[in-house]
């Protein structure tokens, strides 16, 4: 059994998106700039974030994820990860078997979290993705360029919250009050297979997870390891690659970048 958790070294930052983009898709590109550069659209950057998601990938992390679910492919795994993308899915991975407690760009909620109710963001994305394209074709007029992006503007004030008529916004974790029933029955298939692990062989990977969050993998995952006395754990990161004393009999700590370690190497289980 194989026990998986990615952390900060998986997250895909502002400045990786940009760099993408500008190798991908100059329009998208200026496009994106415009939107950081110019107060009245700041508030579409989490909508082209989301966008940018279920269109493109880094190269890196796109092979990471390759040799990742070549490696697990077959066997009894289950992945948490810090991550609010879709590449889980979209690389494959069995959606039943990665939970991803800090939200995702693929689910809505109320901003102030009056209420329980979580939303797809597929209706959103479409409308945005309508409109960008149609962005994509004017070759950097500025003007008509502006006028797109006041459009998505106000397709994204659009979506209010049905109780409170305040803002949607995505069901992540920096809402202003998260709403973890987004993430809670993934949550809950998360708890019984790891109470399947119990006095049984279990690999423990810690792929790039850092002390940002630390109750949500890093601790959990050394009392995995301590109480289960056939487990085994691979601690790889740039920095906080040290393991506890508790467990250094069974856990190994490897100086690297996990995702460049996935990405340009062949990993066996």
């Amino acid at each position: 059994m194989l026990l998986v958790g990615l952390g900060e070294e998986w997250i895909v930052t502002d400045a990786m998106i940009q760099e993408d983009l500008e190798k991908k898709n100059r329009d998208l590109y200026h496009l994106f700039q415009t939107a950081r550069n110019v107060a009245a659209f700041q508030k579409l950057i989490p909508v082209f974030t989301a966008y940018y998601f279920e269109n493109f990938i880094p190269e890196k992390l796109r092979r990471a994820y390759e040799n990742m679910h070549e490696m697990l492919e077959g066997k009894n795994y289950f992945i948490v990860s810090l991550t609010v993308d879709s590449y889980l899915e979209k690389m494959g991975f069995e959606k039943e078997r990665c939970v991803n407690p800090c939200g995702t760009y693929q689910k809505m909620q109320c901003y102030e979290g009056c209420h329980d109710g979580i939303l797809s963001s597929e209706a959103l994305m479409k409308e945005i993705e309508t409109l960008l394209t149609k962005a994509e074709a004017l070759e950097g007029d500025m003007a008509e360029t502006e006028n797109v992006l006041k459009q998505c503007v106000a397709v994204v004030d659009s979506y209010q919250c049905e109780h409170c008529g305040g803002k949607q916004s995505f069901n992540l974790l920096d809402a202003n009050k998260y709403r973890e029933e987004g993430y809670l029955e993934r949550w809950q298939m998360y708890m019984k297979w790891l109470q399947g692990t119990l006095n049984r062989e279990l690999c423990v990977i810690e792929a790039g997870v850092g002390v940002k969050h630390p109750s949500v993998i890093r601790w959990p995952f050394e009392k995995t390891v301590f109480y289960n006395q056939k487990a085994k754990m691979f601690r790889i990161h740039k920095m906080f690659y040290q393991v506890n004393e508790e467990i250094a009999e069974r856990a190994f700590g490897c100086k690297c970048h996990s995702v460049e370690l996935f990405s340009e190497r062949n990993v066996e289980a």
